[in-house]
C-alpha cells in the first residue's frame, strides 16, 4: 500500500499527503453529484481564510507517507471524513450540514462572537502547541 501511495505521489509530483488532499479537493468530479454536506473550500485552510463564516480555525499536525511530521496546518474544527456507502470516495463533510445550514447557524452566532471564539482557539493553540 505504502509503495502504492508513493509511486502515485511520485508520477503526479505530489510531495505529500497534505498536497494530495488539496488537489484532490480542487478538481472536478465529473458526472459526480456533490453531498450537500461537503465543506467547499480547498484545503487546507490559509491562516487568513474568512470565506466561511462558520470556519473555526484548529491546528493539526499533517504527516508524511511515512508518518514523520510535516508541521501544523489549519483546519476547521467542524470537519469530519465521511464515506459514500459502497464506494471508496471520502469527502470533508460539514458537521454544521449543508450551506444554508452553516448560514443560520453563524447568523445565529454573530460575526463577533465567531471572530473572539476563532481568535481565542488560535491563542490556546499557540499555547499548547508544543506540548502536543
Amino acid at each position: 500500500m505504502r509503495a502504492h501511495f508513493e509511486n502515485l505521489f511520485r508520477d503526479h509530483g505530489i510531495r505529500n499527503r497534505s498536497q494530495a488532499i488539496a488537489v484532490w479537493s480542487v478538481r472536478r468530479k465529473s458526472g459526480r453529484l456533490r453531498p450537500a454536506d461537503e465543506c467547499p473550500y480547498p484545503k487546507p485552510f490559509p491562516p487568513s481564510f474568512t470565506e466561511c463564516r462558520a470556519f473555526q480555525a484548529t491546528q493539526m499536525v499533517t504527516l508524511d507517507i511515512s508518518h514523520r511530521s510535516l508541521g501544523s496546518v489549519l483546519t476547521c474544527r467542524h470537519l469530519e471524513s465521511r464515506l459514500v456507502p459502497t464506494t471508496d470516495y471520502r469527502w470533508y463533510a460539514c458537521v454544521i450540514g449543508d450551506a444554508e445550514a452553516r448560514r443560520r447557524w453563524s447568523n445565529a452566532v454573530g460575526p463577533t462572537r465567531l471572530h473572539e471564539i476563532s481568535a481565542l482557539r488560535q491563542e490556546v493553540s499557540a499555547l499548547s502547541g508544543p506540548y502536543v
